[in-house]
């Protein structure tokens, strides 16, 4: 039937993280892309209807001659599974990129607090930056479901470029990116996975693993006062000041250079300083029941939890504009009524109020942005939601669409410019 091959070339709007068995990132690696990228289409098969097994549990697919691949889930038809090769082969090229901030190890930024005498934060890690390109190739076997499940693939890719990620650490800031060429591709007419499901059909909250309808996807710009605007953070004033906030021995601190080599890629490390605004000083203000480990994640002995939502760093737009996406998926042990009082709060949060025609304020003013940017504009995208910004979307396959179409606005107006390096 002949061979078939996609060769998307990407660039990096943050830089992207893929770590060797020492944690370190030296090169980019088609395990981390692939991970991420089967972990992202399980959510949207999911979302869409169909079902996508847990990889790494006990009812993991194994493949059987006898039940032949309708047996295999559809995340493990085209990625893998016991006795049954993945439907492509991937490689990667990374020689377009270079390191951003090379050292041994993470560099502290601090957080203002303080764990046994040593000063608390966040180790903003060594990382890649610039353009790489994936080759993807199959063999055309003429199974219509394959060629429709391959197409969702890529289409899935589109969406994590549109919305959250690639490799890993992509809920910690790394690996936004945007497609320079070569993604091709044709969504089916119709759902290939049956009926989409929603986001709260189970009145004990939603699946264990999460599916698309699950989730809510937002992109913040910001539109910096000035031009050293990142100095104004409080975590940034720490490490530049060199006030140690704890006694005790000193760490490898991030240092004005440091900060300097990320502006100049045309991004920012923002992504800690969001996350400590929002669990530290936003959060105890919501008043809600819900335990803040439930939705930040806990590194607590048995409770270790992943956090709820993925936050990236900020990058350049044009117009002076930065921006920085948040998406976050329901808990499977969070009633619903409590995720959308969360969901609702955090919308309001971030969301830009107007007092008066031509002139706009942060509703937390007061807070994160207050002394650093003006709001640009808040797109938000939620299944079957009034806060969408598109529109209330309730079917999920339409909400699929729409997502990897990159839709922000009910007129369907596209994504604002992405610009690389210093200007």
């Amino acid at each position: 039937m002949g061979y078939q091959r996609l060769s998307p070339e990407l660039k990096t709007l943050t830089p992207v993280w893929t770590g060797n068995v020492k944690g370190k990132c030296d090169r980019l690696r088609e395990t981390g892309l692939l991970g991420s990228l089967r972990w992202w289409f399980e959510v949207v098969v999911r979302g869409l209807g169909g079902h996508a097994c847990d990889p790494t549990g006990e009812k993991k697919c194994e493949y059987e001659e006898r039940e032949g691949v309708e047996k295999l889930c559809a995340a493990c038809r085209v990625f893998g599974a016991t006795g049954w090769r993945k439907l492509f082969r991937l490689e990667v090229d990374g020689s377009g990129l270079e390191p951003v901030m090379a050292s041994d190890r993470g560099l502290l930024l601090p957080s203002g607090r303080c764990h046994n005498s040593r000063a608390g934060g966040w180790y903003i890690l060594p990382a890649l930056y610039g353009t790489f390109s994936l080759e993807f190739r199959r063999r055309r076997s003429g199974d219509k479901k394959e060629e429709e499940f391959i197409q969702v693939l890529l289409g899935t890719l589109r969406l994590m470029e549109r919305w959250t990620a690639i490799g890993a650490k992509e809920t910690g800031g790394y690996g936004v990116f945007k497609t320079v060429s070569g993604l091709n591709f044709e969504l089916p007419e119709q759902n290939p996975f049956g009926q989409s499901r929603g986001a709260s059909d189970d009145e004990n909250g939603p699946a264990a693993l999460p599916g698309l309808t699950d989730f809510f996807f937002a992109r913040v710009r910001l539109r910096p006062k000035e031009g050293d605007w990142w100095k104004k953070f409080k975590e940034v004033e720490l490490t530049l000041n060199k006030r140690l906030p704890c006694k005790g021995g000193r760490q490898q601190w991030m240092r004005e250079g440091h900060f300097q080599e990320w502006i100049e890629k045309g991004c920012f490390p923002l992504s800690p300083i969001v996350r400590n605004w929002l669990r530290y000083a936003w959060y105890p203000r919501l008043k809600g029941s819900i335990s803040e480990g439930l939705i930040f994640g806990t590194a607590e002995g048995d409770r270790r939890r992943r956090t709820a939502i993925g936050i990236s760093h900020a990058y350049r737009l044009e117009n002076g504009l930065w921006e920085f996406r948040i998406w976050g998926c329901r808990p499977p042990d969070l009633e619903e009524g409590k995720w959308q009082e969360f969901v609702e709060g955090l919308h309001e949060a971030l969301k830009p109020l107007n007092r008066q025609a031509g002139f706009s304020v942060w509703r937390n003013e007061d807070g994160l942005f207050g002394c650093v940017a003006e709001p640009g504009e808040l797109v938000w995208r939620e299944f079957n939601s009034e806060r969408d910004t598109v529109s209330k979307i309730s079917d999920g396959w339409d909400f699929f669409k729409s997502l990897v179409e990159g839709k922000e606005k009910e007129d369907g107006q596209g994504s604002a410019g992405v610009v690389g390096g210093a200007e």
